[in-house]
């Protein structure tokens, strides 16, 4: 899988949620994408530059930094929740 991440809001320091409760970080408000290939990704992400929404491509791993007022398992969660959805798409 692929995934890129579009920030609420057009940009990409504005928070949401609670802190996590380790470690007191929040969240970037954003949303996780999944996509089956590099180029649907890519494609994505072109497209809706031009609306002028702020969506990048990032590894699984990079999700991290941009979620961390989550717990791994709630995060784990998103990521499941947006590869179901490529899967349907991908149908």
């Amino acid at each position: 899988m692929f995934y890129g991440i579009m920030f609420w809001g057009g940009n990409c320091t504005c928070t949401t949620g609670t802190p996590n409760k380790t470690t007191g970080s929040m969240s970037i408000a954003c949303e996780i994408h999944a996509f089956k290939t590099a180029a649907q990704r890519s494609s994505w992400v072109d497209k809706y530059r031009d609306d002028n929404k702020k969506k990048i491509a990032v590894t699984k791993a990079e999700i991290r930094k941009y979620k961390r007022g989550l717990s791994v398992e709630e995060m784990k969660q998103e990521i499941e929740y947006a590869e179901a959805e490529a899967e349907i798409e991908g149908e």
